[in-house]
C-alpha cells in the first residue's frame, strides 16, 4: 500500500516479474540466524488404493470389468515440492498400486525457512491441458519431523518407513462432487496412502533444487519387512451422535466405518461387510440441536488385513 499527502498523485507500480513475488522462492531469513545445506531424501517407496480414473461413460461395464479382470484405470504418480521447488517420480501407467521405489531428493537450508512439504499423489491424463489430475494432497511439516537442539538429543528431518494415509474427495471416480478437497489438506475421503520414508545427509552444495534418483535393493528389502498382514475382525459399536446439522433434519441419517478400503461401501477390491449403522430420523431436544441415540446391540463388524510386524 501507499501513503500520500493531500494532492498528491498515485503514481504507477512497476512490473515485477512473477518469480520475484513468488513467496515460496523469496523466503527472508534473519541475519543473525546461521544455516548449513543439507541433503533431505524423501523415498517413495510404493501406493496403494488409489480411485479409478480415466473412466469412460458406461461405469457399469468398467465396474464389471475390473472385478473380473482387475483392469486398473489409473497411471499415478508422486510429486513433491518444497520452497517452490518440485520432482516427481516416473509414470506408472494402469496401476494401483505402483511401486515407485524413488529417492526424491531436495537441498535444503537447516533450520529450515519454511515448514511445509507438500506431497500430492497425481494420476497422468495425457487427454487435457495440464496433463495429469490431483488424487489426494498431503501436507508433511519438518519441524514435527526433526527436533533442532546442540544436544545430543537434536536431530535432522528423519520420518518412517511408515504408510501415509491420504484423504480427499470421496471415491467417485473422475467425477469428484468436490476436486477442491483433492488439492489441500483438509480432505474427508480416504484416497489411498503411500509408503514414505525420510532421511538427512550432509550437503556440499550451495542453493535450493531438487533431483531423483532408484531407490537402493537393500533399502527397498528393509522396507518389505514392514507390509506383512494379517487377518482381522474389527467389531465397533456407537451410542449416539450429536449436534448434527439442521439441514440433515429431514431425511434419515447413516454412519459408515471404515479402514481405509475395508468398510468402505463403494469399494471395488473388498467384501461387503456390516460396516454402516442403519439410518435413522434424527430427534430434535426443542432447544436447539438435533441428535440420534443408537442401538447399543448394533455393532459395525469388519473383517480386514492390517500391518503386523515384527523385526
Amino acid at each position: 500500500f501507499s501513503v500520500l499527502q493531500s494532492g498528491q498523485s498515485l503514481e504507477q507500480s512497476p512490473i515485477i516479474d512473477p518469480i520475484i513475488l513468488d513467496v515460496l522462492r523469496n523466503v527472508m531469513r534473519p541475519s543473525e540466524v546461521t544455516a548449513q545445506y543439507k541433503r533431505v531424501y524423501f523415498r517413495v517407496y510404493l501406493a496403494e488404493d488409489l480411485p479409478i480414473m480415466d473412466s469412460p461413460d458406461d461405469m457399469s461395464h468398467v465396474m464389471e470389468k475390473m472385478r473380473l479382470t482387475r483392469a486398473a484405470f489409473c497411471d499415478p504418480y508422486v510429486g513433491i515440492s518444497y520452497c517452490g521447488v518440485e520432482a516427481r517420480t516416473s509414470i506408472n501407467y494402469a496401476n494401483y498400486n505402483p511401486r515407485f521405489n524413488t529417492d526424491i531428493i531436495f537441498n535444503i537450508e537447516i533450520p529450515a525457512v519454511t515448514d511445509t512439504v507438500v506431497i500430492t499423489l497425481y494420476d497422468y491424463d495425457s487427454d487435457k491441458i495440464n496433463s495429469a489430475d490431483i488424487l489426494a494432497t498431503k501436507h508433511l511439516s519438518l519441524t514435527e519431523i526433526s527436533y533442532l537442539s546442540d544436544d545430543e538429543y537434536g536431530f535432522d528431518p528423519t520420518f518412517g518407513p511408515s504408510l501415509v494415509p491420504f484423504y480427499g474427495s470421496p471415491k467417485h471416480f473422475e467425477h469428484s462432487q468436490h476436486p477442491e478437497l483433492n488439492e489441500g489438506a483438509n480432505g474427508i475421503g480416504y484416497r489411498g496412502r503411500i509408503l514414505l520414508e525420510v532421511f538427512t545427509k550432509p550437503s556440499y552444495s550451495v542453493g535450493m533444487f531438487a533431483n531423483t534418483a532408484p531407490a537402493p535393493e537393500e533399502a527397498i528389502k528393509r522396507a518389505a519387512k514392514g507390509l506383512r498382514t494379517q487377518k482381522c475382525v474389527l467389531v465397533m459399536g456407537a451410542m449416539e451422535a450429536t449436534m448434527i446439522p439442521k439441514e440433515f433434519s429431514d431425511n434419515p441419517v447413516s454412519f459408515e466405518i471404515s479402514v481405509g478400503e475395508f468398510g468402505y461401501a463403494n469399494s471395488l477390491f473388498t467384501n461387503p461387510t456390516t460396516s454402516k449403522i442403519w439410518p435413522q430420523a434424527p430427534l430434535f431436544d426443542s432447544v436447539n440441536y438435533y441428535w440420534l441415540e443408537f442401538d447399543i446391540d448394533q455393532a459395525c463388524i469388519i473383517p480386514m488385513e492390517w500391518e503386523h510386524s515384527i523385526f
